[in-house]
């Protein structure tokens, strides 16, 4: 998982590159809080079995009738990724042994909408990452409202997670 700080122009550095030598408080504080960010992003890596699999994904390139492929790229619709030059959002879904991963990506310094791709029956996509809000990690995933499209704000990342909906079926 890409671990992204936000940028401040007006700010002298990021709180990601944080210097050591800094001794003011809130610079203490902002590698106190990259370190948390760090150890959290660990955590969920260690926590997902997609993201230690040693598969050639490579190979998986088809969308599967019966199930969600391995890896597949989307952009601004699901299943089509904005391959040009100039596109500066994409998502990127991961599903293997039972674990459903999309990665919404977007380096453009306006927000973006990126479609997302339709789970089985009875499964919602739910927020767990988005590094644009101050705590970067949900302490509970929260589901999506609209499970169609991810709106990912001006330069940062959201990690949902596919899950079967408590409640019964979802609206998928």
């Amino acid at each position: 998982i890409i671990h992204a700080g936000h940028f401040h122009p007006h700010k002298k550095r990021n709180a990601v590159f944080a210097r050591a030598d800094d001794h003011c408080p809130s610079s203490r504080e902002n590698r106190i809080t990259s370190i948390t960010v760090t150890r959290k992003i660990t955590a969920f890596r260690e926590a997902h079995p997609v993201f230690s699999s040693k598969r050639d994904f490579s190979k998986n390139a088809a969308v599967l009738k019966d199930r969600l492929p391995e890896l597949s790229l989307h952009g601004k619709e699901a299943w089509k990724p904005d391959l040009d030059g100039s596109s500066l959002c994409s998502g990127v879904l991961y599903s293997v042994d039972g674990d459903i991963i999309y990665i919404g990506m977007n380096m453009f310094w306006r927000r973006a909408e990126l479609g997302l791709p339709k789970l089985p029956q009875g499964y919602s996509w739910y927020v767990c990452v988005n590094t644009f809000d101050d705590e970067p990690f949900s302490k509970e995933p929260v589901r999506l409202e609209e499970q169609h499209h991810l709106m990912v704000r001006e330069r940062s990342v959201c990690v949902l997670l596919g899950r079967k909906d408590p409640d019964g079926p979802g609206t998928v």
